[in-house]
């Protein structure tokens, strides 16, 4: 085999394993905000109990009251 050859085969490897890892590295980032995204609506049903359920833009007063 020729010189070329086997430079684009080794190549064609590494960039296969970088995009393995890639692959799941997106995975693992897509678990994570999965996560956070349950972590988050758990928060905001936690603070409307808190706030006896009513959290409307319309019934907050604005800051300087």
């Amino acid at each position: 085999m020729d010189s070329k050859t086997e430079d684009l085969e080794i190549r064609i490897a590494f960039q296969e394993d970088l995009l393995n890892k890639l692959d799941h590295a997106v995975g693992e980032q897509q678990q994570q905000l999965l996560k956070m995204q349950a972590q988050i609506r758990l928060l905001v049903e936690h603070i409307q109990l808190l706030d006896g359920g009513d959290v409307s833009p319309e019934t907050e007063l604005p800051p300087h009251y």
